[in-house]
């Protein structure tokens, strides 16, 4: 092969591809003779003692008149002796992207007939793109899928990162609900404590049975108000006296024999036992019948 190709086509090829793309992601492609009229995007060779970048900015100007500055280095490749090419070669492609507004007008050469702009979606469907040009397409298609993974992930973690602060704002918020809770229950409470200060100032050990009926009532009064507020906070007491004896709300701590009573049936409550939403809180502990 080597003796019979000329020794220039046989050097490898330094080349630039150019990839014009708009804001709504559209690139300018055009057919090119030299490709067998696939679709390919703007690029060319690199000439002895030119810079990559001097070069692509050069071959833009040269093949779709635009003046642009600002490029973004996307990758390099490599094509050996692509059949689609007019001759064979041996490229090693350097590949940059151009941003630009809208669909600039755009002055070709010779190098190319039809022109297009499509986004990558679209150019990947059509059959007749010329093998480095799709290769570079379905790369920036991986990077974009690559990016949109990155973005994904960023939002999952800022959303993890909200999560733990709504945890910890929920946290806080519940212990000012307990708080407040306690305050509130403390304010119920408040106003019974004093009704019992008040009738312990009152010295009932000397005096007519009136003065000791008030006071019983003053007492029993307190008591009501304790179990009203027991009750509103949906506490209940757990019956005793007379009911049948039952392990899960009952302790029994002795037992007595009583004639005119079944065994297992509670005579006497020692301590009370308590029910909140009917769950046993503090169970009664009670003296049964043998």
């Amino acid at each position: 092969m080597s003796e019979t190709v000329p020794k220039k086509e046989r050097d490898i090829s330094v080349i630039v591809g150019l990839v014009l793309q708009n804001e709504k992601g559209e690139i300018w492609f055009g057919r090119m003779p030299k490709w067998g009229g696939l679709w390919a995007i703007p690029g060319g060779h690199v000439e002895r003692n030119e810079l990559i970048e001097e070069a692509a900015r050069r071959e833009i100007q040269e093949e779709v008149g635009l003046d642009l500055q600002e490029l973004e280095y996307l990758g390099h490749a490599e094509y050996i002796e692509p059949k689609e090419y007019h001759i064979p070669k041996h490229f090693v492609s350097f590949e940059y992207r151009a941003r630009v507004d809208g669909w600039p007008t755009c002055k070709t050469n010779e190098e190319f007939t039809e022109t297009r702009w499509m986004t990558i979606d679209e150019a990947l469907k059509q059959p007749d793109v010329c093998p480095p040009t799709r290769h570079l397409l379905n790369q920036m298609q991986q990077d974009k899928t690559c990016v949109s993974c990155e973005g994904h992930k960023t939002k999952w973690l800022r959303a993890q990162a909200d999560y733990q602060n709504l945890k910890k704002e929920i946290e806080k918020m519940r212990g000012e609900w307990a708080a407040m809770s306690e305050l509130h229950i403390l304010e119920e409470f408040i106003p019974v404590y004093d009704n019992f200060k008040k009738a312990f100032v009152h010295d009932v050990s000397e005096g007519d049975v009136t003065r000791w009926e008030n006071w019983k009532k003053g007492i029993a009064y307190i008591q009501k108000q304790f179990g009203d507020i027991l009750r509103a906070h949906q506490i209940e007491e757990i019956k005793t006296t007379g009911e049948p004896f039952d392990p899960e709300r009952h302790e029994a701590v002795g037992e007595e024999k009583k004639d005119d009573t079944p065994s297992g049936i509670i005579l006497k409550e020692i301590d009370g036992g308590y029910m909140l939403n009917g769950k046993v809180v503090k169970v009664a502990k009670v003296i049964i019948a043998e």
